[in-house]
């Protein structure tokens, strides 16, 4: 079903009608993801605390900026920087930088046209204009794809460099259960 708004525009809330628009976004959602991944091992590399308590503190932080600011806010007190932060600062805001191109994508307002079937976004923090619709292409997401990827190794060479690997202890004993 179609909920119709806007005259000429209606939503579904599927993409069934692009299936190359709906595959590009799963590859947005896991590059994204990876890229998250990644962000969290410098926060546990960081602070030296185990990766499932940095989950708690990543996540915790609702939006990318704010977590962003948090990494390289350590990075500039942490004592167990390696080696130099410049490029791994550099990785950082530029993943930064594509973030709004995700949320425009994510939390947009996607839109069929009734006519054309053309797939478009609304962005209601635009003002009104020729900015506030635009058109989604397959290309465009898998090009935005390209860029997270290329970021999200920078980022990961990056904290290869700068900061050492946590050594995990081992497991505490399991206590034996004995036998009455």
């Amino acid at each position: 079903m179609i909920l119709q708004f806007l005259g000429t525009y209606g939503h579904s809330g599927d993409l069934k009608h692009a299936p190359d628009i709906a595959q590009a976004m799963g590859d947005l959602v896991a590059a994204w993801s990876l890229a998250d991944w990644i962000l969290l091992v410098a926060l546990h590399r960081i602070l030296g605390i185990p990766q499932t308590d940095c989950a708690i503190i990543f996540y915790s932080i609702p939006t990318f900026d704010g977590r962003v600011k948090l990494i390289k806010n350590l990075l500039k007190a942490s004592a167990r920087i390696q080696g130099p932060v410049d490029n791994l600062l550099r990785a950082i805001e530029g993943l930064r930088g594509l973030s709004g191109t995700r949320n425009s994508l994510i939390h947009g307002n996607w839109a069929i046209g009734n006519l054309t079937n053309e797939t478009v976004i609304f962005d209601y923090l635009e003002p009104a204009g020729p900015k506030r619709k635009r058109s989604i292409k397959a290309h465009d997401i898998l090009g935005h794809v390209e860029a997270v990827n290329r970021r999200r190794t920078d980022l990961y060479q990056a904290v290869q460099q700068a900061l050492p690997e946590v050594p995990v202890p081992p497991p505490a004993p399991t206590p034996k259960r004995g036998h009455p």
